[in-house]
């Protein structure tokens, strides 16, 4: 394997991708919705490319300011997703709405994004989550994962930039 680049990641989406966000949020609006992303890390760098978004499952909970996932709903549609693609695609991260609100990480998407990191069965290089925010049409993708240089043995959450292709 060949050690990611030292740039700051990206995200890279599709118009369709961008626009399963906004149309999955509307159906909720103004309750919060989510689910996870799929796609793969671009080689020879920490970027990632997000190939599908993942709605929240029928037995997902839907709030004001809270949403909890269909977790099940969530491994089937992963598992589908993984062996259609021979292992190409698979989880690369979460997502969510806070209609009406901002698009920074409260305390639980952050303890969130500790946790999914940690977790030997994601296989994750870093922990992102996309929120959707405002009036559902805007969307900030976030990152937890190792700071790079001088002070590479910490993580930190930032913010990435969304490409569009």
């Amino acid at each position: 394997m060949t050690a990611p680049s030292a740039a700051k990641p990206k995200v890279w989406c599709t118009p369709a991708v961008l626009r399963s966000f906004w149309s999955l949020a509307a159906e909720r609006s103004p309750l919060e919705t989510g689910g996870c992303l799929a796609g793969y890390y671009a080689p020879e760098t920490d970027d990632v490319v997000v190939t599908h978004v993942i709605g929240p499952g029928p037995a997902a909970v839907h709030k004001r300011t809270a949403f909890l996932a269909d977790r099940e709903f969530h491994d089937q549609a992963l598992a589908s997703l993984w062996q259609k693609s021979q292992g190409m695609i698979r989880y690369i991260g979460d997502w969510h709405t806070h209609p009406g609100g901002s698009p920074r990480l409260s305390h639980l998407d952050k303890a969130f994004m500790r946790h999914a990191l940690k977790s030997k069965d994601a296989f994750l290089r870093s922990s992102l989550v996309a929120i959707v925010y405002g009036n559902l049409i805007d969307v900030q993708f976030w990152s937890y994962g190792p700071a790079k240089g001088l002070a590479s043995a910490f993580r930190k959450f930032s913010t990435l930039e969304v490409i569009a292709y």
